[in-house]
């Protein structure tokens, strides 16, 4: 089972979510990032709320949330351009307090025209924490179509049945 944390200005009916809820057992939390952040909760606090899922999926914001639940709980994870960044700003947690170590796969889809997270923010932060990544492009911004998302989600999955 897994779980798709939605972008922090979408929700979680978009119909990436749906389809890929027609893929396989997900869950889609909504979460409202904004209000979370305001009340900030420490990591511990999330990853009580979310552990035990045997995968991790997120896009752009949800895609944070869903990197750092993934490494904790050392299971795999899809993200969507993701925001891989600690910004306190718009952060719905404290910074994680573990070590940031590598014990899963971490695939990453990255739309080449993202002006929102610019590619660069993502190799950087993998560069930067050596991390080992499967990432795949298409030409797309910051929300990519479905039609360019599903050949990549169905290859994480069948990547999952390998495990």
């Amino acid at each position: 089972k897994g779980i798709y944390f939605h972008g922090y200005e979408s929700d979680n009916l978009g119909g990436k979510i749906k389809w890929s809820k027609g893929q396989a057992n997900i869950y889609n939390p909504l979460i409202d990032y904004p209000h979370q952040t305001k009340n900030r909760a420490g990591f511990e606090h999330w990853f009580e709320r979310y552990k035990g899922y045997d995968y991790y999926i997120g896009s752009s914001m949800g895609g944070y949330l869903a990197f750092y639940m993934a490494m904790r709980a050392g299971v795999p994870c899809f993200l969507i351009n993701p925001s891989l960044n600690f910004k306190p700003d718009m952060s719905p947690f404290t910074m994680p307090d573990f070590a940031l170590e590598q014990r899963a796969e971490i695939s990453i889809l990255l739309g080449t025209e993202d002006t929102v997270i610019p590619n660069v923010e993502v190799y950087d932060f993998i560069k930067k924490h050596q991390l080992n990544c499967n990432i795949a492009t298409v030409a797309a911004g910051h929300r990519i179509e479905l039609d360019k998302f599903k050949p990549h989600f169905l290859d994480f999955l069948k990547s999952l049945n390998q495990q």
